[in-house]
C-alpha cells in the first residue's frame, strides 16, 4: 500500500513597500495621475500570492503603464518593512532583498517557505509623478 503525505509548515511573511517615479503627460494633473497609479497598484497587489511565489518588479512597471496620464515609469524601488514604524506593525523577519533580486533586476525570488505582502498598501505604496 502506498500513502501520500503532506507536510504543513508555517510560512514566513515578508512585508514589502513600493516607491516609484513616473513621467506624467503634460496635459494631466500630476496629483490625479499619482493617485490613479497608486490605486492601480493597490488593486493589483490586493490578491494574496502563493507561498514561494516571486515578486515581479516588472509587474509594477506594467500596471503603472496602464494608467492614463502616465507616459513612462523611470524607477521602481522595493524595500522591506519590518518591526514597528509609525504605529504600524510589520513582520520581524529580516530578508536580504539585494541577494534575492535577480541579476537583471526583474524579480525578487522568494524561498519556498516565504510569502510576501504589502501590509498597509495606502502607506506602503508611494510615488512621484514628474
Amino acid at each position: 500500500m502506498i500513502n501520500d503525505t503532506i507536510d504543513i509548515m508555517d510560512a514566513k511573511v515578508i512585508n514589502l513597500s513600493i516607491d516609484f517615479v513616473a513621467v506624467g503627460s503634460l496635459d494631466a494633473s500630476k496629483y490625479d495621475v499619482l493617485e490613479q497609479g497608486k490605486q492601480k497598484l493597490i488593486e493589483y497587489f490586493s490578491r494574496a500570492p502563493d507561498i514561494g511565489e516571486p515578486f515581479f518588479i516588472t509587474d509594477v512597471y506594467k500596471q503603472l503603464k496602464k494608467v492614463e496620464g502616465i507616459v513612462d515609469v523611470t524607477d521602481v524601488k522595493i524595500t522591506q518593512k519590518y518591526g514597528s514604524s509609525g504605529g504600524r506593525t510589520y513582520s520581524n523577519i529580516r530578508f536580504d532583498l539585494d541577494q534575492q533580486t535577480s541579476a537583471d533586476g526583474r524579480y525578487i525570488e522568494m524561498p519556498l517557505n516565504v510569502i510576501y505582502e504589502i501590509r498597509f498598501p495606502f502607506n506602503d505604496i508611494s510615488g512621484v509623478i514628474i
